[in-house]
């Protein structure tokens, strides 16, 4: 059996979000249940927008006390993507130096960037 995942993702001010997570639960669904948490993406690229044109990827988030360094790239037909948890010091050492703390990750990097240095651009 085939399962396709849809995603969206929309950014609100927080009373019109509640207004209207509430219509939509209002036929029955606990809205106590509901976790509420933060997410904050930064990307990274080198001078030369080299992993832009190569349609990737490299991503820091920081979602609550969770961290992870992801990297998205096409290979063909293929969106290869590898995720990596970071302890929250690795996080703060990537921001600070640039130095990337997963070897499968930086591998794989290189090969797209060539030795570029990344900087953060978003």
């Amino acid at each position: 059996m085939k399962r396709l995942e849809l995603e969206y993702k929309w950014q609100v001010p927080c009373k019109a979000w509640y207004k209207v997570f509430r219509k939509a639960f209002s036929q029955g669904t606990e809205i106590s249940n509901i976790v509420r948490y933060s997410i904050t993406d930064r990307y990274f690229d080198d001078n030369a927008c080299t992993l832009s044109r190569a349609k990737s990827a490299l991503r820091l988030r920081k979602s609550n006390k969770q961290y992870e360094l992801t990297l998205k790239s096409k290979k063909g037909y293929v969106l290869q993507e590898i995720n990596e948890e970071l302890t929250e010091e690795q996080f703060k050492e990537f921001i600070e130096t640039g130095i990337i703390p997963s070897e499968n990750i930086n591998n794989e990097l290189n090969e797209i960037i060539k030795g570029q240095s990344i900087v953060n651009y978003m």
